[in-house]
């Protein structure tokens, strides 16, 4: 796993360079970090630190890093390093679906930041924002039959065209 050598270089304060694909956008680039703290939250290991591509602190999922490559190069931490977390402020640029969930798929509320709607024994009815339509989609592609979509063009057509990529790939 890559928790030991991010958990070394961040103790010794070593520049890492990783390959990492973007949740979000699938984008998958080259970047050269600074690893603050190695952390586990919600079921994931992140590391927190300052991304020299992105010129400012980030937060990296482990299983998102393709390659992992540290260096001899020392970072100089901050004198205060900000608490590891992982969070996400929706904004008016995003996405929105409303989706229907069935109580096996409830943990969905623990884990994004949604708005819920309704809330009955049989369903759950949630607001889910997402600066890309493809997070909203790969999270109904994995729920599968637990996940309905109500509303949400975008990620509908997101959803289609990832169904379809999946099953192009298996066919």
């Amino acid at each position: 796993t890559l928790v030991s050598p991010l958990r070394k270089a961040a103790a010794e304060h070593r520049v890492v360079r990783i390959t990492y694909t973007s949740l979000g956008s699938g984008e998958t680039t080259e970047r050269a970090i600074e690893p603050w703290v190695v952390f586990t939250s919600l079921g994931n290991w992140y590391v927190t630190g300052y991304c020299r591509l992105a010129q400012g602190e980030r937060v990296f999922r482990l299983d998102r890093i393709r390659d992992l490559e540290p260096t001899d190069e020392e970072f100089e931490p901050p004198a205060e390093i900000p608490e590891p977390q992982v969070s996400y402020t929706p904004s008016d640029d995003d996405v929105r679906a409303r989706i229907a969930l069935s109580p096996s798929a409830r943990w969905v509320l623990d884990y994004y930041p949604v708005d819920v709607v309704e809330d009955g024994p049989d369903q759950v009815v949630i607001d889910f924002s997402a600066s890309d339509p493809l997070v909203a989609a790969r999270l109904l592609l994995r729920l599968g039959t637990r996940a309905r979509l109500l509303e949400g063009t975008e990620v509908a057509e997101a959803l289609q065209a990832l169904g379809q990529r999946v099953l192009a790939r298996y066919s």
